[in-house]
């Protein structure tokens, strides 16, 4: 005769258990997207930490300059240029703590570092590391020095001379630290924050859109489709039609 002791235990079956794996990867499969969602939104949260600070530091240095921004990179160019000779360099003094990590998106990190302006990794969204490693373009036609280039547009006196603070760019999510009226759309590192990453260095079809830092201090996201539109209606020395978003904000500088 048994006894209770050795009766068969109840235990799950076969189906049963591929059942609970079948339940648990739909799950996984669920919460994955929304992961990186929440990865991407924080991401894009952390850039625009960044260019805040960075709208302070510029602040800080043009109070400390007569209102000039900080000037255009004076040769010699490339990696290994000495600290005081970009942007990054120039700003840094302003908040010396937080290093050069202020001037990386977070979601640049792990991606392919640039090493020119036409570098084909360009649309992954990685820094570039001219001067110093830098993941922001900064609006060359209000920077001291830029009549070397364009001699018709030497920037503007003080950064107080400006008409449309609030509308004019100062740093951008870009791949290069040249960024104008002339080169602005290839320049954009539109996939940095999402979307499905194209050859097409102008149109960039798909596109999520970019951070983007302006000369009064506030920072806005402006979806890729809206910029390239505001682009598109500039004349040749940086006005735009539709006065969303400028590159210079007044004519007589």
């Amino acid at each position: 005769m048994l006894t209770a002791s050795c009766r068969s235990q109840p235990g799950f079956t076969l189906i049963e258990l591929l059942i609970v794996i079948g339940i648990l990867a739909v799950l996984i499969g669920m919460l994955i997207p929304t992961a990186m969602m929440v990865r991407k939104f924080a991401h894009r949260a952390g850039c625009a930490s960044n260019l805040r600070q960075i709208g302070m530091m510029t602040a800080a240095y043009c109070a400390n300059n007569d209102g000039a921004f900080p000037p255009y990179h004076t040769p010699p160019y490339g990696p290994g240029m000495p600290e005081d000779r970009d942007a990054c360099g120039q700003l840094k003094q302003y908040l010396p703590e937080a290093g050069n990590r202020i001037y990386v998106c977070p979601a640049s990190i792990g991606k392919p570092l640039i090493w020119g302006e036409w570098d084909g990794n360009a649309p992954l969204g990685g820094a570039y590391m001219f001067a110093q490693i830098c993941s922001y373009g900064w609006n060359q036609h209000v920077r001291g020095n830029y009549e070397r280039f364009y001699w018709w547009n030497p920037g503007p006196p003080a950064n107080d001379s400006l008409a449309n603070a609030s509308r004019v760019f100062w740093a951008v999510d870009a791949h290069s630290p040249r960024f104008d009226a002339f080169y602005c759309w290839y320049f954009v590192s539109g996939y940095r924050h999402g979307g499905q990453v194209s050859d097409d260095w102008v149109n960039k079809p798909g596109a999520n859109g970019v951070n983007a830092s302006f000369v009064d201090g506030h920072v806005e996201w402006i979806p890729y489709h809206r910029l390239l539109d505001c682009f598109r209606s500039y004349y040749w020395w940086g006005e735009s039609t539709d006065q969303r978003y400028q590159f210079r904000g007044i004519d007589d500088f």
